[in-house]
């Protein structure tokens, strides 16, 4: 999925992105499907008992034709796109979640951490039903981004539905983040690598901790991507390649023409070999989970924790001139051993459940790394 932008709803995609497509060679299908799709937008403009903008009805047919695809496909309107750009990198007022607009609200689809919202207990798929007291059922994603992006509204009353069953009402403030993939501390002479997401700052922080510790007595290293929804496929693959001698870090398929395009890493293991302990839990997605295939595929780590998310899908952002950008599944990445990632995740190879008593993922993995 390469842009990866952080709005004041912090949305993070894994994709690469891509130029417009020339819209050349328009069969007599195209045409007979944009007539249809015209004519019924026409109809409802004369004849429907309220009136709706030109803006609502395309945005709705567009939406309609990508969210049958996936759930991972979408229409970018241009005020989000605006975001995309404006809030890629740096420190920003903010709240911390990425979010996907539902008919009966809007669904959280990631939080990050360290955040306003996972601060306050905001957890993937809980669905806002209402802000401030007001019913957003009704409302366009446009209109409430604009509620989110607001600075001078530092203070949100959220009703939320929490597994379609309880509702609960929180107070979400707004803070100050700053956009660190990575957090780094040592414990019993263990590097603990905490990877938010994956961005191009992640590899150049990981490659200057270790060379700072490359003199010290490392035992090894826990690599903690709990929680972790993803980001750029192209960080993630180069971050394996600071771990793995000349192996397969992923298998890239793509649709045209069966199309598949294995990842090779390079000759250069940066840790010379330093035992890897990497934690993974139930929202571990995207290429989090690529990372966590390729070092267990390959022998490099071993996995502790829950079976990760299943999300082995990428997505291209193509800008659309003036009205926003199309985001579009157009490929697949698998395990170096062919494992079908995608709906499926990844599995530990220790298994224990996340806790909030203590960490027993945590005390599993210094363990093995003491021995």
């Amino acid at each position: 999925m390469s842009n990866k932008f952080y709005i004041i709803i912090i949305i993070i995609l894994c994709n690469t992105i891509v130029g417009c497509k020339n819209k050349k060679n328009i069969n007599i299908n195209t045409i007979i499907s944009s007539n249809l799709i015209q004519d019924i937008i026409n109809e409802v403009k004369e004849n429907y008992v309220e009136i709706i903008s030109n803006e609502t009805l395309e945005i709705n047919a567009i939406n309609g034709i990508i969210n049958s695809l996936d759930e991972y496909s979408r229409y970018i309107t241009k005020e989000e796109f605006d975001f995309i750009n404006k809030s890629t990198r740096g420190v920003f007022l903010g709240i911390g979640i990425e979010i996907n607009k539902l008919k009966d609200g809007i669904e959280i689809k990631s939080v990050l951490k360290n955040s306003p919202a996972s601060n306050i207990g905001l957890k993937k798929g809980d669905i806002i039903i209402s802000i401030d007291n007001t019913n957003i059922n009704h409302l366009s994603m446009k209109h409430i981004i604009n509620i989110l992006n607001n600075n001078s509204k530092l203070q949100y009353k959220l009703t939320i539905l929490r597994d379609k069953a309880n509702t609960i009402e929180l107070v979400l403030k707004k803070d100050i983040i700053k956009l660190n993939s990575i957090n780094t501390h040592i414990i019993d002479n263990i590097l603990m690598l905490n990877i938010s997401f994956f961005n191009e700052d992640t590899v150049r922080e990981t490659i200057e901790q270790i060379n700072k510790l490359r003199y010290k007595n490392i035992k090894g290293i826990i690599i903690d991507l709990r929680n972790n929804p993803g980001g750029c496929i192209n960080d993630a693959i180069d971050f394996c390649d600071l771990f793995l001698c000349n192996k397969t870090i992923t298998i890239i398929k793509h649709r045209k023409n069966n199309k598949s395009e294995i990842i090779q890493s390079n000759n250069n293991d940066i840790t010379n070999d330093i035992p890897i302990v990497i934690l993974i839990n139930s929202q571990t997605a995207s290429c989090a989970e690529l990372v966590a295939a390729a070092l267990a595929d390959n022998k490099r780590a071993i996995l502790i924790g829950e079976k990760t998310y299943g999300k082995g899908a990428i997505q291209s952002i193509i800008p659309i001139p003036g009205r926003g950008a199309l985001q579009l599944t157009t490929a697949y990445f698998y395990s170096p051993n062919g494992k079908e990632i995608n709906k499926n995740g990844v599995e530990p190879n220790i298994n224990i459940i996340q806790s909030n008593d203590n960490d027993q993922m945590l005390i599993k993995s210094i363990e093995i790394l003491t021995k």
